[in-house]
Parts: C-alpha cells; structure tokens; sequence
C-alpha cells in the first residue's frame, strides 16, 4: 500500500511541476488576479517538493537531504561520477523534456 500511494504522490508531484513550468514560463503576461489566484497551488506544490525531497529523495539517494527542494539535489548530483549521477541524470530527463533547462 506504500508503494501506491508513493507513486500517487510521485504523479501529482509531476502534475504540479507541469504547473510549475507552464506558470513560469507564462508569469510575466498573466494578470494580477490570475497570479493571485495560483499562489497557494503553488505554495503546496513548494511544501510537497520539499517534504518528497526529505523522504523520497532520501530513500532514492541514500543519504540526507543536503539542499532544500528535489530539482536542486538533482542539480547537485547531476555530474557526479557514480550511480548517483546516473540516477540523476535519469531523473532529470522528463523535467527537462517539459521545462527546458530546468536541471
């Protein structure tokens, strides 16, 4: 039953990424209101990054967490040598395919 509700969080967490990656791109143009209105989403895809950063990303890498959100540990061990790096690589593939660049 874990390993469901881990892939359930794992889904919803890359929901808000396309969230995330379309609000950036777009921030610039949106109005006011609009802005205002996305920013609790915004805030608890934030809070659910962090927290799966903590226990997922703890588990995936086998150590602690060393910075804040999951994107930034896998810009962290990106070009490690080893299967940390890998791992990361890997991970960071369908990110980028969404947000270019973002890792």
């Amino acid at each position: 039953m874990v390993v469901i509700y881990t892939l359930i969080w794992i889904y919803l967490l890359f929901q808000g990424f396309l969230i995330y990656a379309s609000l950036k791109q777009s921030w610039y143009r949106l109005k006011i209101g609009i802005k205002i209105l996305e920013l609790p989403v915004l805030l608890i895809f934030g809070i659910a990054d962090i927290l799966f950063n903590a226990i997922v990303g703890s588990i995936l890498f086998l150590e602690l967490p060393s910075t804040l959100t999951f994107s930034a540990r896998l810009r962290h061990h990106i070009y490690s040598i080893g299967w940390r790096g890998v791992m990361a690589g890997a991970i960071s593939v369908p990110l980028n395919a969404v947000f270019i660049g973002h890792i």
